[in-house]
């Protein structure tokens, strides 16, 4: 009874505080009207059996054709209702007819849900301020296209669009992801032209013609459905949608049936599902209004023109921002600032000429990632032309021969021998003989190589990279001042287009080639060995002088002897035993003054022998206060000649006095007939060293490396840059802080080559946009950083056997030190235990003489009284002390002890 009663309470009390929300609604079609009544009494349902406190009242109106009867409708039949929100489903081509209702609700401050227009005007807050959309607009698209040309790595692409509200709408959004993403798209993906049209053309081909003939080969299009159709027509006409071409389109082309077989485009899913999107947005609404406060203002009645927004409509808004849910029928719902559905989820289709639109991927909401996620089947793709292989997305019209030489790290090589094929950031550079034969497949990499594919893109033209059998920049004929093979003898010679690598330009070689723009700038440097550091295994013993180290040691003994001394002649020492001139056994003797001293200075516990005296006590202390000191002092030095101590160049650049005047077992060289050599030959303050270095010049730059390295020469001379990535490499070499003669790499191309100016415009391009400072990172940088030796300015290194190896032959020399005295103690105490065995013999010998001759006498004394005795006619027992005396012998014989007889 009682439970019935309380069941009875709560229902009451729950419908005493149902809060009801009417929803209006304007529609195109009666089936629509019934689709959203029966959805209410669907959502109203469900509530109730999840026992929420909320219902819904739906009231719905249909459109008619004229916008002003519908608008009338709307105030009449719906604000009169006092709804707290709105749900409009139209086609995107009923857009004008729903227009005025739509703004006019937003302007009353009703939060408005729209289905089915897409347009982008709706995005206006300033025009339509409370409106959302469960459909994201057409230019949500471009997420999608930045995506898919990302994927394929279409370096360019160009822009179509027309000039209305969706066409700028996407033209903004593809700038606002070139912006978001500068450091990783921008240099990767750019827009080539930006083609804006005018709607409702006749035709676009004049359009069209201004496409002809551009590099990129890759068009992203978005107009009205009858315009799109119109242009993809006329581009067919001009042969732009054939083989070598890539179109992604707007969704909007669907119903077009000119859409050129092999292009892309992104569909959004359930776009036609008006039951879920209608569901979504109510559940959406109840779930929002449900977070309003209670007894909030009522809605607006009817048309009144002039009065305030309703300030809730606004809260709901600003809370809808905020909600989101992924137990949506159309998937992950969330709202961006513009009332914009942010996260739709699309298919990627192909358009087919076998198949029709073919589904060949997928973009979707990843919850992982929170962000939308591209996923594609490539090998289902058929591409202009009816091609499976991807296009290049550019016009290939130039092809050059170029040519390079090895040159860390400017451009490393790879053996290719067995054929395998070069890896995807290599690219094939065989070296070939002067007859013409190939010596050996190689694999090139390296900062020039990917300067040569940046360049090789930005001005489209495709290439042959080789490498010549006498392969360096270095073969001057200092007579003739001319290069005579080599690189720059193939571009003299007209047998290559382009020298790419460590070229550094000259005068004497601008004569002969063309030169680019420097890309990158450098000096001539030092390369050394690194000095072996002195006095390995005593530089435990660098912290202090030697005249400080034989001090303490001084000063460690005149302490013990010190202490020594106040604990012997203390009157409170423990040196002796009251009534007694034997000493305590712990008392303070020189041996344990020494160990005291050395225990104290060396931080070692003292367990015995320690001063008793106040007057050693404290001198004690003053001991222990100066081993503190000297302790710190010799720790903190050691760190500094031990940890922070790293090997530096002695030689400090081309003006050090050793390289000005050379001595004779200090060598020098560089690259004989480099630019090096012919620098230093025509400077006259370096004429000296150019003279100094003649006999030992080298054929190559790892020639050079190798002679330091093999110690038969001193120094190399050469490129700043490529001798600190060699430094980088091998820790055992080292080059100088200053480097003179600043020059630069250059691009080396033939005389009056057509090719110049594009690829100085190129390179001063690369240079602003941040892709030299890239390669820099990638190649140089990187290989500084990452190298093992150790860095000037850097945590300190760390301590290895070799800096320490004197203490450890110390601690060995302690050890057979210590063998070797108690070796000694053994034989002594050999020796003194034979010593004191014969001391004690004869100890013994003499106390058993004693004895006996001090018996013998007392015998005399016995005997001579027993005479007295038997003239007195008696014989008296008597006993000698220590004996037993047989007196029972009638013969007058006495046995004394054991077996010794005397005769009477």
């Amino acid at each position: 009874m009682f439970r019935s009663v309380l069941l009875v309470y709560f229902v009451s009390l729950v419908a005493n505080t149902k809060r009801h929300f009417r929803i209006g609604g304007v529609f195109n079609s009666h089936d629509n009207v019934r689709l959203f009544g029966n959805t209410v009494d669907e959502i109203n349902t469900e509530l109730l059996h999840q026992l929420a406190n909320v219902t819904l009242d739906g009231t719905a109106v249909i459109a008619n054709n004229n916008e002003l009867l519908t608008f009338n409708d709307f105030c009449q039949n719906i604000l009169s209702k006092k709804v707290h929100g709105m749900l409009v489903i139209a086609d995107e081509t009923e857009f004008d007819s729903f227009k005025l209702v739509i703004h006019q609700s937003a302007a009353f401050g009703i939060p408005t849900f729209v289905i089915g227009i897409r347009n982008n005007l709706l995005s206006d807050k300033k025009v339509f301020p409370t409106v959302l959309r469960t459909k994201s607009p057409w230019s949500y698209q471009v997420d999608g296209w930045i995506d898919l040309l990302r994927h394929f790595g279409f370096r360019q692409f160009h822009l179509l669009h027309a000039q209305e509200s969706d066409g700028w709408a996407f033209r903004l959004r593809v700038e606002k992801h070139l912006r978001t993403y500068e450091t990783d798209i921008e240099k990767d993906l750019k827009v080539g032209k930006i083609l804006t049209f005018p709607s409702s053309q006749d035709s676009y081909k004049s359009y069209l013609l201004r496409l002809l003939g551009s590099e990129s080969r890759v068009f992203c299009l978005h107009a009205a459905l009858k315009d799109m159709c119109l242009i993809l027509k006329e581009a067919e006409e001009l042969g732009l949608t054939g083989s070598g071409y890539v179109w992604i389109i707007s969704e909007v082309a669907l119903g077009c049936a000119t859409i050129p077989p092999g292009a892309l485009m992104l569909r959004q899913r359930l776009v036609t599902d008006i039951g879920g999107h209608t569901k979504d947005s109510l559940n959406f609404m109840v779930k929002v209004l449900s977070m309003l406060p209670v007894g909030i203002d009522e809605p607006p009645n009817g048309c009144i023109f002039g009065r305030d927004p309703w300030i809730p409509g606004y809260q709901f808004f600003q809370n809808a921002l905020k909600t989101q849910t992924s137990l949506a029928s159309t998937g992950f719902l969330s709202f961006d600032y513009y009332g914009q559905r942010e996260f739709s989820n699309y298919d990627v289709l192909n358009i087919n000429t076998d198949q029709g639109k073919v589904i060949v991927g997928s973009f979707l909401y990843s919850k992982a990632t929170k962000n939308m996620t591209l996923s594609m089947n490539d090998p289902l793709i058929k591409w202009p032309g009816g091609g499976t292989r991807r296009p290049t997305g550019l016009t290939f019209s130039h092809h050059l021969k170029v040519v390079t030489a090895l040159d860390v790290p400017f451009v490393y090589a790879r053996h290719d021998e067995d054929n395998t094929g070069c890896r995807k950031n290599e690219v094939q550079c065989p070296m070939y003989a002067s007859s013409g034969k190939i010596l050996h497949q190689l694999c090139c990499e390296g900062y020039s190589i990917d300067l040569l594919k940046e360049l090789a893109v930005k001005l489209n033209f495709t290439y042959t990279l080789y490498i010549p059998e006498d392969g360096i920049f270095s073969t001057y004929d200092l007579k003739e001042m001319q290069e005579l093979n080599g690189p720059i003898g193939k571009l003299i010679k007209k047998e290559a287009d382009m020298a790419i690598g460590a070229l550094v330009a000259t005068e004497q070689r601008a004569r002969l080639i063309d030169f680019s723009v420097a890309f990158r700038h450098q000096g001539i440097a030092v390369l050394e060995r690194k000095l072996a550091k002195t006095s390995t295994l005593v530089s435990f013993l660098q912290p202090f002088h030697g005249s400080l180290w034989i001090t303490v040691m001084v000063a460690v003994h005149i302490i013990a002897l010190t202490l020594y001394l106040l604990d012997r002649f203390s009157p409170f020492g423990r040196y002796k035993l009251p009534n007694s001139d034997h000493p305590e056994e712990d008392a303070l003797n020189l041996s344990s003054a020494i160990w005291f001293a050395w225990g104290v200075l060396l931080n070692s516990g003292i367990g015995e022998g320690t001063p008793r005296s106040f007057s050693a006590r404290v001198l004690g202390m003053v001991w222990a206060g100066f081993a503190m000191i000297i302790v710190a002092s010799y720790t903190a030095n050691l760190a500094a000649f031990l940890v922070l101590d790293r090997p530096k160049p002695t030689l400090s650049g081309l003006q050090d006095p050793r390289l000005r005047n050379p001595a004779d077992n200090f060598t020098f060289t560089t690259v004989r007939g480099s630019p090096v050599e012919h620098y230093l030959n025509h400077q006259l303050d370096l004429h000296r060293v150019y003279k100094a270095m003649g006999q030992y010049t080298v054929n190559s730059v790892d020639e050079g490396i190798q002679a330091v390295k093999d110690g038969r020469i001193s120094a190399f001379l050469w490129d700043s840059t490529q001798l600190e990535v060699e430094s980088a490499k091998d820790c055992e070499l080292v080059v100088s802080s200053h480097s003179l003669g600043r020059s630069g790499y250059v691009v080396g191309l033939q005389k009056k080559s057509r090719w110049t100016d594009s690829v100085n415009e190129a390179l001063l391009d690369f240079s602003e946009d941040g892709t030299l400072l890239e390669l820099d990172r990638k190649w140089i940088v990187s290989a500084l950083f990452n190298s093992e030796c150790e860095k000037p300015g850097s945590e300190p290194a760390r301590l290895g056997l070799k800096n320490m190896a004197g203490v450890f032959i110390l601690v060995a020399a302690g050890i057979v030190g210590g063998v070797g005295l108690i070796g000694i103690e053994i034989l002594f105490k050999r020796h003194y235990s034979k010593q004191q065995r014969q001391i004690e013999l004869t100890r013994h010998a003499f106390d058993k003489w004693k004895n006996m001759v001090k018996r013998r006498k007392m015998l005399r004394g016995t005997i001579e009284n027993q005479r007295r005795s038997k003239l007195n006619g008696s014989l008296p027992n008597f006993t000698v002390p220590g004996e037993n005396i047989d007196t029972s012998n009638a013969d007058g014989i006495f046995v004394i002890g054991e077996g010794r007889y005397f005769d009477v």
